[in-house]
């Protein structure tokens, strides 16, 4: 072989292992792997919005390119997953597990994604047409947006803890508080221009429209584009501000955002090198869950890593499991747009052993979230109406041992009674 020849499977090879991150020495064991949606239409329409009538679906929803994102998110993980022959080039149940967000662009995100992952090959061609060759229907799990702590978090009832931290946050912050006296005059600019109140709450709003009319191949209004480098920074840091906390209220904003997907994630992870045997036929080789932004964030917030910039669309955290020569690590991922930037926590390396890893997340990963979603005042009050119940308990054993001890002291003083009268023949007064 010339040397000419031989740079092609040297460099065939490279480009492989730079897709798939794997190391021929390491064996990959568990992978888990949290992306946001596709490209969506924008989730407000502001009133001078020269692009209102644009999205036929409405608001929200996955768009033609977002789909095809996923779906070449799909081709990256087949690649990285099955050509590598971590998973069977079949979809097995037993193998791969798919999560989503109960919105609909989050589940047609995995619907996409998954079509170009696990085409249908051999016996699961399911009919001569040509679909039932290029398409088989995969199962995706998920839960009511109201009801999903593990992929949204913020959005769940009964945690009214969390919208009081975040208020805490805002109040005790000095930074965010001089960022308000900052961006006071780009609000009413964009107020102006936009045709309706914009605040600190709401102007992500408008930066969102423009990102999604952006993807979208959309002109995009000059007073926008003319302040842009301003509206992009103050929306990505009131969307990140939510999810960093400070360093008394960090622990407690990592349980509530992601620490139940995180507890998800090192359970398996522990599970698959420790577990008995029955214990781990539920458990995945592959985990896929398809979600938001704030879904990365809040995962993020939960490893206390830091994502420095804006999370564009299909941007993907994988948090993979390595068996080297019988000692367990995590390597963690940011794949964003065709980058892949190794990830670690601030205390560990890139090959962070397992059981370091669970032992420095374990504080951001909830044992009881209903009891952490308390507000400050619930939770005295539930304190203050434990002690009244333990003080009534209290008070009704005393009262019942009182009771007791008076009717056993009257017994006894009647039997004490009638024996003395019945031997000196009269009535005899105790003297208690």
């Amino acid at each position: 072989m010339t040397h000419g020849t031989l740079w092609i499977p040297l460099c065939t090879l490279c480009v492989l292992l730079l897709v798939t991150g794997v190391q021929s020495d390491d064996e990959l064991i568990m992978s888990n792997l949290l992306y946001r949606h596709g490209a969506r239409s924008p989730q407000f329409i502001y009133p001078t919005d020269p692009h209102k009538d644009h999205w036929k679906d409405g608001v929200g929803r996955l768009t033609q390119k977002g789909m095809k994102m996923e779906y070449d998110l799909g081709k990256f993980l087949k690649t990285r997953y099955v050509d590598t022959k971590f998973v069977s080039q079949h979809y097995l149940h037993t193998q791969v597990t798919i999560r989503s967000s109960g919105v609909d662009r989050c589940l047609q995100s995995a619907e996409a994604q998954l079509a170009a992952l696990y085409p249908p090959s051999d016996w699961q061609i399911w009919g001569d047409e040509e679909l039932g060759k290029l398409w088989q229907p995969i199962p995706i799990q998920t839960v009511p947006d109201d009801e999903d702590p593990v992929l949204r978090p913020e959005s769940t009832k009964n945690c009214p803890r969390y919208p009081q931290l975040i208020a805490e946050m805002k109040s005790n912050s000095d930074e965010y508080q001089k960022k308000i006296k900052e961006s006071q005059e780009l609000l009413k600019y964009m107020s102006l221009h936009s045709g309706t109140k914009v605040t600190m709450d709401n102007m992500w709003m408008i930066y969102d429209n423009f990102k999604s009319g952006t993807e979208e191949g959309l002109e995009q209004p000059k007073w926008i584009l003319d302040r842009l480098d301003e509206m992009r920074s103050l929306s990505w840091y009131l969307f990140r501000f939510k999810y960093q906390g400070q360093k008394d209220t960090a622990d407690l904003l990592g349980r509530l955002t992601g620490g139940s997907l995180l507890g998800i994630m090192n359970d398996n992870m522990k599970l698959w090198t420790s577990g008995a045997q029955d214990e781990k036929k539920d458990l995945h080789k592959l985990n896929i869950f398809s979600a938001h932004d704030s879904t990365l964030l809040s995962l993020s917030a939960a490893l206390q890593t830091d994502i420095i910039d804006e999370i564009p669309f299909s941007a993907s955290i994988l948090v993979e499991l390595f068996n080297s020569s019988g000692n367990y690590y995590v390597k963690m991922t940011y794949k964003h747009k065709d980058t892949l930037t190794p990830w670690k926590l601030s205390d560990c390396d890139e090959k962070c052993p397992l059981d370091d890893f669970i032992s420095k997340t374990k504080n951001r990963v909830p044992e009881d979230r209903d009891k952490d979603c308390q507000t400050e005042s619930e939770f005295f009050s539930h304190k203050r109406l434990t002690m009244v119940s333990i003080v009534l308990l209290s008070l009704c054993i005393f009262l019942f041992i009182v009771i007791i001890f008076t009717c056993v002291r009257t017994r006894h003083r009647k039997k004490m009674a009638e024996k003395m009268a019945a031997r000196y023949g009269e009535d005899v007064n105790l003297i208690s």
